[in-house]
């Protein structure tokens, strides 16, 4: 599964790129990816109610992984023997 969070207003990489990335994953992967206005490329969290949006987000794709790791638990399975392995890449400010 991927979830793609991509700042409307980044500069650094256009927002086309995250565009384009989503409409490159398989459908069967895919998740509403969450582009967020008014945010560049290192700042999608600023702020208290974008960051507590940003930790809702990210629980709640977190939480369907492990749903969906623990329904394959009856097979003696996870998702990485499906291929679907998780990349995540999360920028947090200090």
């Amino acid at each position: 599964p991927v979830l793609i969070i991509h700042g409307m207003k980044d500069t650094t990489v256009d927002i086309t790129h995250g565009m384009a990335l989503y409409q490159a994953i398989p459908k069967e992967y895919k998740r509403t990816p969450w582009w967020v206005p008014n945010r560049g490329h290192n700042n999608v969290c600023q702020g208290k109610e974008q960051r507590q949006e940003y930790i809702r987000r990210l629980k709640h794709f977190l939480n369907h992984l492990e749903k969906a790791d623990d329904d394959n638990d009856d097979n003696d399975n996870d998702l990485m023997d499906y291929g679907a392995g998780c990349n995540l890449c999360m920028v947090l400010p200090e």
